[in-house]
């Protein structure tokens, strides 16, 4: 009787693991568990957040204008650019980024998954007020877009001497980049958004970033991973909302 019973379980079993029942209840029971994570994330986010406006004040940071500063480049950048959202109110994390670097000066800089973007070009350009300063830019291969070419049309020539751009997932650029410039004084993350793929691109970046380096990552709010990094560093990070999106900062 016993065995009767185990047989139509194991039969039962195998019939649920070929039709593929198990597989959608593991990922259903995934995709619930990373649902709370980021529920977790983002009340995290909002508990911590401070605006724009004090972030920089924080920082020290006074405002830059890169329109005014450089409308040559930005105009150029309008025309070329195929994948440029439309500017939102500013300041915008853009006009953050430039205003930032101009001021802190970083000479090794690390930036992850971006394409033409508003981003890279404040990078660029911010750099322009120090000398020697390189922009090493990760740019994950997206199916169908050209993955042999770097996306540089839309950067205007007189920029891209020191800028550096990797078409390769993270897991191989990265160690690339690092490889490279030895250490980093900057670095806007902005790629993995699973947890345990952002621990291990967040961990290997630390470990080159000097010391007094920044570590800027986007969109925080996906999971707890900058959260867990920032406790077991023993940093209070400074985190702000800008166009939809979580901004944390930490200093090593």
């Amino acid at each position: 009787m016993h065995m009767d019973t185990f047989s139509t379980k194991l039969k039962s079993g195998i019939w649920y693991l070929k039709r593929g029942y198990f597989a959608q209840s593991i990922a259903m029971i995934q995709r619930n568990k990373e649902e709370r994570t980021k529920q977790q994330a983002e009340a995290w986010c909002e508990d911590m957040a401070i605006g724009l406006d004090i972030a920089l004040e924080t920082l020290n940071i006074p405002l830059s204008n890169l329109e005014e500063d450089f409308p040559r480049y930005r105009n150029y950048f309008k025309v070329h650019s195929t994948e440029e959202r439309s500017r939102g109110i500013p300041p915008t994390f853009s006009d953050f980024l430039y205003s930032f670097i101009k001021l802190r000066q970083p000479k090794f800089l690390l930036e992850t998954s971006t394409g033409e973007s508003t981003n890279t070009l404040s990078m660029l350009l911010a750099c322009q007020s120090h000398e020697n300063a390189h922009l090493w830019t990760i740019e994950a291969p997206v199916p169908g877009n050209n993955n042999l070419k770097p996306s540089r049309k839309a950067i205007h020539p007189d920029l891209i001497d020191g800028w550096i751009v990797i078409k390769e997932p993270d897991r191989y650029a990265i160690p690339k980049a690092l490889k490279a410039c030895g250490v980093l004084d900057l670095c806007v993350y902005d790629s993995e958004r699973n947890f345990k793929d952002r621990m291990r691109s967040t961990e290997m970046i630390w470990y080159h970033l000097n010391l007094g380096g920044y570590f800027i990552s986007k969109n925080i709010q996906d999971n707890l991973a900058f959260n867990d990094f920032a406790e077991a560093q023993d940093r209070i990070p400074i985190v702000f909302k800008c166009e939809n999106e979580y901004i944390g900062i930490l200093r090593k």
